[in-house]
């Protein structure tokens, strides 16, 4: 039977145990709560980095309030944040009214600066824009793709837009006549060509004349364009304009390149006028002019040529002298092409012709005969010999029969006999190579062919 006390005791314990319970039940809920919590704060979400003050983005219009109308305008975004970038930051691209945006115009300088006593990374992002004509414009919002690197947990990934941002671009009253003008700080323009009036120039020639138009802070597209000029008596054939933009040090360098080419069919004194275009010097903040000079060309020569020696293909003008060259060409390759497959399609018949008047078997078996005499193997000699000689053994015997037209070589091949079958009497003297090839020299020629072996040339020798 359970006394007072340890009934006592035992109720004051489960208590115990009750409270402790619960209070592992709210730590519990607490760290529950806290690791919710920090998973929220890593969580793909820029804009809780923005409100904690880790991370800014902002857009400004880096000229000044005098904006001139075709003037380049740069809009530069900043990017900030005390971790660092955890991939590459895009700009999405946007289009406004009335301005021209150059693709792949954007700038991007990388940084840090320092944000008390915290080292930030930092990026700028550059981009221009032309706007065309006189008035008031308004910027989107600008939507930039950032990605951030966290001290722990995922990286924190998504959009933020710029505030919207507006300029004015005005016209000063100087540029008001000119529809086409240049905003720049330096505008050039190089004749090649046609600089020198009068020319004198015979009837049926051609002059190319080539103008470059450069401007810095310009665009290629945005340079003066050259319109075909038209003179009676005179053809003339316009190329495709040459575009380039360059950087040079950080700054655009535009250049546009146009090229006529002027052929004279008539005789007579022919001018083009010259041509004034309009710039704005944005350094002087004046209006400035550059002069294509005037050119004149004096034809001569005989005043009935017509041009009959050119043909006209789209546009352009070609010589009666230059197509024929082309056509020239044209069969001499095709003269080529055709040799070459018919080679193709017929080398083994080549090769065997080739080899008969080359006579490479001829020189080959001299060669071994020659080597024969030389290793003093004279059997060999005596055999490769009758190759040489072509014999045929209906016909002739013996060598000694092929070589009785000379006196000289019969007593060379009598010789050589001697020493390789030891027939006769008297000394075997052995016939040396120098004499080997008197022995081949001037030799009646017979056109067949015999393939014998060793054996049966033996019965020739004896």
């Amino acid at each position: 039977m359970i006394n007072k006390s340890t009934f006592t005791i035992t109720v004051k314990c489960l208590l115990m145990a009750k409270k402790v319970i619960r209070s592992i039940a709210k730590l519990v809920v607490l760290f529950t709560f806290l690791f919710s919590f920090s998973n929220s704060v890593y969580a793909n979400d820029l804009q809780q980095l923005v409100n904690s003050d880790q991370l800014t983005i902002s857009a400004k219009i880096k000229n000044d309030d005098n904006i001139i109308a075709k003037q380049p305008v740069v809009i530069e975004i900043h990017i900030a944040t005390n971790r660092w970038f955890a991939g590459g930051i895009s700009v999405v691209p946007f289009a406004i009214e009335e301005v021209v945006m150059l693709a792949n115009n954007e700038v991007v300088i990388n940084g840090s600066k320092r944000i008390d006593g915290e080292t930030w990374a930092t990026q700028l992002r550059e981009i221009t824009l032309y706007p065309m004509k006189a008035g008031t414009y308004t910027l989107p919002s600008i939507e930039v793709n950032i990605s951030v690197n966290q001290a722990s947990g995922p990286n924190a990934s998504g959009k933020l837009y710029t505030e919207k941002l507006s300029f004015n671009a005005h016209l000063p009253p100087e540029l008001e006549p000119y529809a086409d003008y240049v905003v720049t700080s330096n505008l050039s323009i190089n004749v090649e060509n046609g600089t020198e009036s009068p020319q004198e120039v015979e009837i049926g020639n051609a002059i190319t004349r080539t103008i470059t138009f450069s401007a810095e802070n310009v665009p290629a597209m945005m340079l003066p364009q050259l319109t075909k000029p038209e003179l009676e008596g005179v053809s003339i054939y316009q190329k495709p304009a040459n575009l380039t933009d360059q950087s040079n040090r950080g700054v655009l360098i535009g250049k546009r390149i146009e090229s006529f080419t002027y052929y004279f069919e008539q005789v007579g004194d022919y001018t083009l006028a010259e041509q004034h275009f309009y710039w704005w010097n944005t350094v002087e903040q004046q209006l400035e002019t550059v002069i294509l000079p005037e050119v004149t060309w004096s034809v001569v020569g005989d005043s009935s040529f017509k041009l009959t020696q050119y043909i006209d293909f789209s546009g352009k003008l070609f010589s009666l002298k230059t197509l024929m060259m082309t056509f020239i060409t044209l069969l001499t390759l095709t003269l080529l092409v055709t040799t070459i497959v018919a080679t193709i399609r017929n080398r083994v018949a080549l090769v065997r012709f080739y080899k008969k008047i080359t006579r490479q078997q001829y020189r080959q078996q001299k060669k071994l005969f020659l080597m024969a005499l030389s290793n003093k193997d004279y059997q060999q000699a005596c055999a490769i010999l009758y190759l040489i000689i072509d014999a045929d053994i209906d016909d002739i015997e013996t060598l000694k029969q092929y070589f009785e037209h000379s006196e000289e070589k019969q007593i060379l091949i009598a010789q050589l006999l001697q020493t390789a079958y030891r027939t006769g009497e008297g000394n075997k003297l052995a016939i040396t190579v120098l004499q080997g090839k008197k022995l081949l020299l001037g030799n009646r020629k017979n056109n067949k062919t015999k393939n014998l072996n060793y054996k049966d040339l033996i019965k020739l020798n004896k």
